[in-house]
């Protein structure tokens, strides 16, 4: 068993809540865990002990930095957090799966049989093995008895808003906060020279979400009128550029365009959940909330099928104001359902044990990284130079990406505490798991006992 692991969390609102229930439950079984900020806890990667590291993403350009934690001594795992809801195999072969990351990790985490297969299918016969179909932590909470620490927070909510039609918008590759990290930039701008060619870039998804992106601009203020008893929320992905949203709902004062804490609260709080090919509405699924696809337009190759296939569909907005007419009429908004199996194949660990348990069982059993006293030294003093560099290019007045506010806000060591003995209290564990701040934004977990 690892005696230290390190959880990295890349954004706050979508992952902080899964990584402490998962860090709870490795300091329960005698490990020492180090949960936090991704930038932070990349930064300072150097100065752990060897670890067991949880990595957020299995691209091909992430398998560098995967690398250089190797050769730091640190065993490297990884799960993909976008990989439950994909375009196709095809594209997310190409934008979000790296062949030699693959290879070189220790155990992979998957979302369920389809995520499985995907990645096994990259994989020489004899790796196949280290796929492991877990789940992911964040359904956990999505389960019974977790999802009841987030009602108290829906029912502000519905005392805050009234009712309210949630939209979590994830057009973020193609409005994006900083233009300069767009994905799928506008194949104009590409052509006349604006904007250099992003990796990856696929042209015909760029219009087809722009095109999309611009159908969804024009179709939720007509819904808003429509319904001038109805709050909508509209909450865009931390990295999408807010004002478009604003600009185009600036006019309704039922429309709010808002992006502040963990999104379950949101669905369980509202009528109805709005999105186009969204986690969320496999999230809203689960809870048992009506889920509503807006398909103005359609591409069978590029339409991600799993929350497509959850939802009731409208491709027009004519049919959109006609199916929301239906479904704010009617007596309940919530009508919980036995899980469709088809669900079952791309999501595991919905019923029986928790994806977090089931990681933390594979995770006691993988040895640790074999490395050299000279790897991890050499490994030490190349951080020592990148920190240099870029010290050196902040006082030269050149840009250096900085952290995002956005992605993961301050965080205080109350509100993880409260979130652990939240947990602790529903599950009857978790009694002896101590909790401190090692640096802003990165907490240590660890059993007494075991100290």
């Amino acid at each position: 068993m690892h005696q230290n692991i390190l959880l990295p969390v890349e954004i706050k609102n979508r992952e902080l809540d899964a990584m402490i229930l998962l860090a709870c439950i490795l300091a329960e079984q005698g490990s020492h865990v180090i949960m936090g900020d991704r930038r932070t806890i990349k930064v300072n990667i150097h100065h752990f002990p060897r670890s067991l590291y949880l990595g957020k993403s299995v691209t091909g350009d992430i398998n560098k930095h995967y690398r250089y934690y190797q050769r730091l001594g640190h065993t490297v795992t990884a799960l993909d957090e976008e990989g439950l809801v994909i375009y196709s195999k095809d594209i997310y072969l190409t934008r979000r799966v790296g062949v030699e990351t693959l290879r070189h990790v220790s155990a992979l985490f998957a979302w369920g049989k389809e995520n499985a297969g995907i990645w096994q299918s990259c994989l020489p016969k004899e790796q196949t093995g280290k796929v492991h179909i877990t789940g992911n932590p964040r359904f956990d909470l999505l389960r019974t008895p977790l999802r009841e620490i987030y009602r108290e927070q829906a029912e502000k909510l519905k005392q805050r808003y009234g009712p309210y039609v949630l939209f979590n918008s994830n057009f973020h590759w193609v409005n994006t906060r900083n233009q300069f990290y767009t994905r799928l930039p506008d194949p104009d701008d590409i052509a006349s020279g604006k904007i250099p060619v992003p990796p990856f870039y696929n042209p015909e998804l760029a219009r087809y979400r722009i095109g999309l992106f611009r159908a969804f601009l024009d179709a939720l203020p007509q819904l808003a009128e429509q319904f001038p008893g109805v709050q909508f929320i509209l909450r865009p992905h931390p990295a999408e550029n807010p004002a478009p949203w604003e600009q185009a709902t600036a006019h309704l004062v039922n429309c709010h365009v808002i992006h502040e804490g963990e999104v379950i609260p949101w669905i369980l709080g509202s009528q109805a959940v709005l999105h186009h090919s969204c986690t969320t509405a496999v999230e809203a699924t689960v809870l048992g909330k009506p889920v509503v696809c807006y398909r103005p337009l359609k591409d069978e190759a590029l339409d991600p099928e799993l929350p497509i296939r959850l939802s009731r569909q409208a491709t027009s907005e004519a049919a959109l104001i006609e199916l929301f007419g239906e479904i704010l009429s009617s007596q309940t908004t919530s009508n919980p359902k036995p899980i469709p199996d088809y669900l079952k194949q791309h999501a595991a660990a919905l019923e029986g044990e928790l994806a977090s348990d089931r990681i933390a069982k594979v995770m006691r059993t993988l040895p640790a990284e074999h490395y050299s006293w000279l790897d991890r030294l050499n490994g030490w003093q190349k951080k020592q130079i990148k920190q240099i560099r870029r010290k050196l290019k902040a006082c030269l007045g050149k840009p250096v990406r900085s952290a995002n506010p956005h992605i993961f806000a301050p965080t205080r060591l109350e509100e993880v505490k409260e979130r652990a003995n939240a947990y602790g209290k529903l599950l009857n564990r978790f009694d002896r798991v101590q909790i401190e701040e090692l640096h802003p934004n990165v907490f240590r977990f660890q059993n007494h006992v075991a100290r």
